[in-house]
């Protein structure tokens, strides 16, 4: 959504409040029959709501001589604590915080349940063979892709490419050039594109172990288990994702309590903890292994003796991570990612 977009949600919003009657005009909102200015609101566009974007849009709206409410798509912890330190108006898809100069009230809204634009109708989850695509996609947004080669990079069918991309095209979130051979696929929002992938993507994780092992810092820990699972005549392929792996490619001040790692081959319980010297635990595990298919791996690297998940899935599974991983992801994305 843009400035416009928003200004029409949230004249919606301040009408259905019973705040009066209000319109879009633009990027602005205005109150019918207000006889001055105080009745014009000014929409401040956040884009998908993280930290950096909101701490620009106070900015702007600063210089601004009307009210004005900042608007994102959906804001991130962080993001929501500076909007309250600043005092300042706010709506995504969850909250709607407004001081109206006409009539003098405050609105404040807030519902949890909902998810961010909604697809009421539409069957596109970027989990299994599509999250592999939309993974191919994100690792270069800017390219002018072939079905043929995000099947080949999405490690997925040639059919489950095509049916993704024509989706994601209803969607809005590809755009088409050319015509037979010659089509080719271009991503029109990269941000959005992440944050629909990042949503749809924990349906991939189907744990299948949990376990307890010492942990003797992050990196240490992780060439450990790799190192283990590769050796006992086992061969097991693991790649690290979540907050851990987000460590080693944008380190930041949060302790890797939780060390979750991906394989895509089938193996019991009993055969990965025991290829880890790792105790069985429900409670207190700090090892935790998910099996999913190989398009979860595109994208991965392998460095320091230790395979990790590209960047997009590490971000996708440290926001589901109960201790900071909210954090750990908003500075992955922020300092890594971009977009």
């Amino acid at each position: 959504m843009n400035a416009e977009a928003y200004a029409i949600e949230l004249a919606r919003r301040l009408t259905q409040a019973e705040a009066g009657r209000f319109r879009a005009q633009g990027e602005m909102v205005t109150l019918d029959d207000a006889v001055d200015d105080t009745g014009r609101i000014q929409v401040v566009d956040a884009g998908s709501g993280r930290t950096e974007q909101v701490i620009q849009a106070l900015r702007r709206a600063q210089a601004l001589p009307s009210l004005s409410v900042i608007a994102g798509r959906r804001f991130s912890q962080r993001a929501l604590s500076e909007l309250n330190a600043a005092e300042a108006n706010y709506m995504d898809d969850r909250h709607l915080r407004v001081r109206l100069l006409v009539p003098n009230m405050l609105i404040r809204l807030q519902d949890e349940s909902k998810r961010p634009e909604e697809r009421q109708a539409k069957t596109l989850r970027l989990s299994g063979a599509a999250g592999g695509v939309a993974l191919a996609l994100l690792s270069d947004p800017t390219r002018d892709w072939k079905v043929a080669d995000l099947a080949a990079q999405g490690l997925v069918s040639l059919g489950a490419a095509q049916n993704t991309v024509v989706s994601l095209e209803a969607e809005g979130l590809l755009e088409r050039f050319g015509l037979g051979p010659a089509t080719r696929r271009r991503v029109t929002d990269a941000g959005a594109l992440l944050d629909q992938y990042a949503r749809d993507a924990t349906a991939d994780r189907k744990v299948v172990a949990r376990g307890f092992l010492l942990n003797n810092g992050a990196e240490e820990t992780m060439r450990t288990v790799s190192r283990r699972l590769t050796s006992e005549g086992q061969s097991i392929q693991a790649w690290f994702t979540g907050v851990a792996a987000a460590q080693m490619v944008a380190p930041h001040v949060t302790a890797v309590r939780t060390f979750e790692v991906w394989i895509t081959a089938h193996h019991s319980t009993d055969v990965i903890l025991g290829a880890l010297g790792a105790m069985p635990a429900d409670d207190g595990a700090n090892l935790v292994v998910m099996q999913g298919r190989k398009a979860v791996t595109v994208g991965s690297e392998h460095r320091d003796g230790v395979h990790r998940v590209s960047v997009f899935r590490m971000y996708a599974d440290a926001l589901v991570d109960p201790a900071r991983g909210e954090e750990q992801a908003e500075y992955l994305r922020e300092t890594i990612i971009g977009f």
